[in-house]
């Protein structure tokens, strides 16, 4: 399986739209975008958000993640 987690943080960090769709409802929104991501990389993205999170606030603010970044968790796979 081709990863295609670089091209989901680079959508998420720059794409509102798309970043929303991700935190309600990640599958829908990659397979819309001929994407997919496994457990794994969904914890993944979950845990760098939560590390974001933790700098201080004059740090978040130098790394261009788009609107809804930090503010809700994306939701973890279903296991198939």
């Amino acid at each position: 399986m081709t990863t295609h987690l670089p091209r989901i943080i680079h959508l998420a960090t720059t794409d509102a739209d798309f970043c929303a769709e991700l935190q309600a409802d990640p599958q829908a929104a990659l397979a819309e975008r001929g994407l997919d991501a496994n457990a794994n990389e969904l914890a993944a993205l979950s845990e760098l958000r939560s590390l974001i999170a933790t700098l201080p606030q004059v740090l978040v603010a130098q790394i261009p993640l788009g609107p809804g970044w930090l503010v809700s968790p994306i939701v973890s796979a279903s296991p198939a």
